[in-house]
């Protein structure tokens, strides 16, 4: 039973090797529930890689807890020499990253270019 005020995970999170890459997907809500989850699959993605690749196309909610959650791995990637970008999301979330000026701060694969 979840503690008063909290929900399970509504995210779904998984590791794949694209072409020598680690692609996180995540789909569902990025929020407070999840970071745990979205922590567990990063900290996997990152063994021994050059570069990781986190894929938000199915993510349909984000809340500051994750938009924290992606700052600091991309922070502790830059810290570590691990390449560290962000595949687009939907435009609702993609819109949440604009209006929290985040656009600049996390990495996006442009369309086209090894988005996974």
């Amino acid at each position: 039973m979840s503690e008063p005020g909290t929900h399970p995970p509504n995210l779904t999170a998984r590791v794949e090797n694209v072409a020598g890459t680690p692609v996180v997907y995540l789909a569902g809500e990025l929020d407070l529930a999840s970071v745990g989850l979205v922590t567990a699959t990063l900290e996997k993605a990152v063994l021994g890689a050059s570069k990781i690749v986190v894929n938000v196309q199915d993510v349909s909610f984000i809340d500051s807890s994750g938009l924290r959650e992606l700052l600091v791995w991309r922070r502790r990637c830059a810290d570590e020499g691990i390449g560290f970008t962000l595949s687009p999301g939907t435009p609702r979330v993609r819109r949440v990253f604009e209006v929290t000026g985040l656009l600049d701060r996390l990495p996006l694969v442009r369309r086209g270019r090894g988005e996974h």
